[in-house]
């Protein structure tokens, strides 16, 4: 069938890169890491952090140099926005970005770092690049994927509530990898699955974006090894399995040589990362352990990725635990649709593979954040749910419940506490008091534009509603019969009009 009208994919991608763009990030350890390594690229062409190694502790040693622990796709990906910035900066005479460390330790450094303006600039400009874009992408991606499979209606609920209504909001507003590794994995799926005969060229695109996706966040090898086994073994192409993991092969080579070259030059030899060199030793003993850190699951581990009170998925967005039945009526019904059922493999296995980390919660973190690239399967599940009219009100409240927690994370800041439950410790507080934007550096337009706290996010508000609004208008005239590509007989789709 026809993809979604382009102007449903452009209104959605707009709506959702300026949810994500209304939140300026604080300067925390991560994404200030990220952005030391752009930092050194485009002002000092080097690879070293030295000048900004002591506003994070997410750093690396190497002889009396400092470098980013992170994989340095996001930092790479940042530059041009970085540069752009830059250079406006240095034409009307902005100071350099620069910072103040207002409390550290001997044991663990950079507690509370104060940005400049060109600093807190930067850093959200990067987020927006390498956040908000891939964020409005995926979205973009997610619709077109759920409207070959369910009604319009359906696969747009899905999709807002997938994205809005779990981590992956919040993490779209500040400079981490979670995002563009969530959309890389996806964007490798929907290139081959959009077309039933896809051509050499979407091969090739499909193997870099997997290659992008692992060398973003390294934890997905495993689940895009089960991504790229259903591209080359299980899409219904005509095309050979040899031909097609050349074509992925040559695709991923391109991220992967360049993480490989990046590693050689910081650290020696292209397996080693920046986590063999991590100088903290909670982080040392951690990546000690199995594989980077990974190991055997443990129970605790697989509970508290659901229902830990600190980083429980179900307990931040609860609408994921209702997801996952719609995913089990979906598959159910649809059980030649390989693609959907690679998904859910790709998921389960990030989730096994999250609980044999040895920091599964993330550290300071919004929810079990290292699950986010396995997500945009649940839309799947909401669209599932979303078409039963008996469960429609379950679906919009627990939707409604999940997006408001979002909202209130990508507020007060991603980096909650670490073991304290996180909704009545640290976000209804921090509301109910005004600590929005509780980390240095960061904010929101509403305060930028001079609201009071209080009344900042009204401007969002109205945004996320008329928005939503003006996208399930239209989808009123659109009635799509889905067909899953190689799954058998066209299934129709019960059109669900507002």
């Amino acid at each position: 069938m026809a993809p979604p009208p382009r102007a449903l994919q452009l209104f959605l991608g707009l709506w959702l890169l300026q949810a994500s763009a209304y939140f300026m990030p604080g300067a925390t350890w991560n994404p200030v890491s990220r952005l030391a390594l752009t930092h050194a690229l485009v002002d000092e062409g080097t690879l070293r952090i030295d000048d900004f190694a002591d506003a994070t502790g997410d750093r690396a040693r190497v002889g009396d140099h400092w470098y980013s622990d992170k994989s340095p796709m996001v930092s790479f990906a940042a530059a041009p926005a970085y540069a752009l910035v830059r250079g406006v900066h240095q034409r009307f005479d902005r100071p350099p970005p620069t910072f103040t460390v207002l409390k550290t330790t001997p044991a663990i450094p950079a507690i509370r770092v104060e940005p400049n303006r060109t600093f807190a600039q930067l850093l959200y400009v990067c987020a927006v690049a390498v956040g908000g874009v891939p964020f409005a992408l995926l979205g973009v991606l997610l619709v077109r994927f759920l409207a070959r499979r369910f009604s319009l209606e359906a696969a747009l609920v899905g999709t807002a509530v997938t994205l809005l209504g779990t981590p992956l909001y919040p993490y779209a507003s500040s400079l981490y990898g979670h995002v563009l590794a969530t959309c890389a994995l996806f964007l490798a799926v929907e290139l081959v699955d959009a077309e039933p005969h896809p051509s050499p060229a979407r091969w090739l695109a499909a193997g870099a974006a997997l290659g992008l996706a692992v060398t973003t966040e390294y934890l997905l090898a495993l689940p895009g090894a089960v991504l790229a086994g259903w591209v080359t073994l299980g899409h219904p192409a005509r095309a050979r399995p040899t031909v097609r993991v050349l074509c992925l092969g040559l695709g991923a080579a391109g991220p992967v040589g360049l993480l490989a070259a990046y590693n050689t030059a910081c650290f020696g030899a292209p397996w080693r990362t920046g986590y063999h060199f991590v100088v903290l030793d909670v982080f040392v003993e951690g990546h000690a352990r199995g594989l980077m850190g990974v190991g055997a699951p443990t129970l605790e581990a697989l509970w508290g990725l659901w229902f830990s009170p600190s980083r429980g998925l179900a307990v931040v967005a609860p609408v994921t635990l209702l997801a996952v039945v719609g995913l089990a009526v979906a598959l159910r019904r649809r059980r030649t649709d390989r693609a959907l059922v690679a998904l859910t493999l790709a998921f389960g296995v990030l989730f096994v593979a999250n609980g044999g980390y040895y920091m599964w919660w993330g550290g300071a973190a919004a929810g079990p954040r290292h699950l986010l690239p396995g997500l945009p399967v649940l839309g799947a599940g909401i669209a599932a749910t979303w078409e039963l009219r008996r469960a429609r009100p379950l679906t919009a409240a627990l939707a409604l419940t999940s997006i408001t927690v979002m909202v209130l994370f990508a507020a007060v800041g991603t980096e909650a506490p670490e073991h304290a439950p996180v909704l009545s410790r640290y976000l209804w507080p921090a509301y109910a008091t005004g600590r929005l934007a509780a980390h240095a550096g960061a904010s929101n337009l509403g305060v930028r534009l001079g609201l009071p706290v209080a009344g900042s996010l009204g401007p969002l508000l109205a945004w996320l509603l008329v928005g939503g609004r003006g996208l399930l208008r239209l989808t009123r005239d659109v009635a799509p019969r889905v067909a899953s590509p190689g799954a058998g007989p066209a299934l129709e789709a019960t059109t669900m009009n507002p």
